[in-house]
């Protein structure tokens, strides 16, 4: 019985996340893993709170609409975890060194130029 409550406990950290939360911390450790430039993205945080989040913008539902992220430095493969931020309307990745990912619409831009 003893195994089983602390197999439960060492899970919980994990499934207190919430969604946005999750996949942002995601997308920290594909872009930044050497935490040099998405240092205020910690775990535990609430994304849509002022300046926890760098760069993340939300609207008055706290869901996540906006990720601004241009010329940060960031390198790595685009991660899947962008598409779990359903409310996402524009995402900036420009001037970065960033490859993969099948992202497509008006407000996303990865250009290099």
């Amino acid at each position: 019985m003893s195994f089983f409550l602390l197999l439960l406990l060492s899970l919980l950290p994990f499934s207190i996340y919430s969604p946005a939360e999750r996949d942002l911390l995601q997308i920290r450790a594909s872009l930044d893993p050497e935490d040099r430039f998405l240092s205020s993205w910690r775990p535990y945080s609430d994304p849509c709170t002022a300046c926890s989040f760098d760069g993340v913008a939300c609207n008055g539902e706290g869901l996540v609409v906006n990720i601004f992220l241009q010329g940060k430095g960031l390198s790595g493969h685009i991660p899947e975890a962008l598409g779990g931020l359903k409310s996402l309307t524009c995402l900036y990745l420009h001037f970065n060194a960033l490859s993969g990912g099948d992202i497509q619409g008006d407000c996303y831009s990865d250009s290099t130029h």
